[in-house]
């Protein structure tokens, strides 16, 4: 299996960059390739594309994916949003764990509560 690499989404905190960065995982986004103001569908195609799995923390993706019928190589959705990019770690850690099971048009949701982790993977 190809090793994953990502496309952060804006309001994906440097820190989890870095930390994916660390584990040896290609990430480019928003912010390394300067594209800020960038519509969402532009996003998807790029990804889509590049054969990235975006990561945001932004649910508008999952409904492009489907009122469009985009395209799309996978989605990594993380909630509860807005948190700092430590905070999201342990989240990506069980995501990567299941890697395995990331395909083209995946939708992967990771939702941490306190110390509670839940992950759904849907394929579409």
């Amino acid at each position: 299996m190809k090793q994953l690499s990502f496309f952060a989404d804006e309001n994906i905190p440097a820190e989890l960059i870095e930390w994916l960065q660390q584990q040896g995982f290609e990430v480019s986004g928003i912010a390394k390739e300067h594209l800020f103001g960038i519509d969402d569908s532009e996003i998807i195609t790029k990804a889509y594309n590049e054969n990235k799995v975006i990561i945001t923390q932004d649910s508008d993706f999952g409904k492009i994916i489907y009122t469009l019928q985009a395209p799309f190589f996978a989605i990594v959705y993380l909630r509860p949003g807005h948190f700092d990019g430590i905070f999201h770690v342990p989240t990506m850690e069980l995501i990567l764990k299941n890697a395995g099971q990331i395909e083209e048009r995946t939708i992967i949701v990771g939702q941490r509560k306190d110390t509670k982790i839940k992950i759904r993977i849907r394929h579409i």
